[in-house]
């Protein structure tokens, strides 16, 4: 599944901050992407986006 998120930062900031496993931020179609797995091992992907 992928995600387009406008607070894209603090979504990943706050992943960091709980210590939760989270992909690199990387450059993906002209924006930026993470993934990060739920607890079965299922990636899912966050996309940032300005409109919502």
């Amino acid at each position: 599944l992928l995600f387009d998120i406008a607070n894209f930062d603090g979504l990943y900031a706050r992943f960091k901050e709980n210590n939760e496993t989270v992909g690199e931020i990387i450059e993906m179609g002209g924006a930026r992407t993470f993934n990060f797995p739920d607890r079965d091992g299922n990636f899912y992907a966050v996309r940032e986006t300005t409109e919502l």
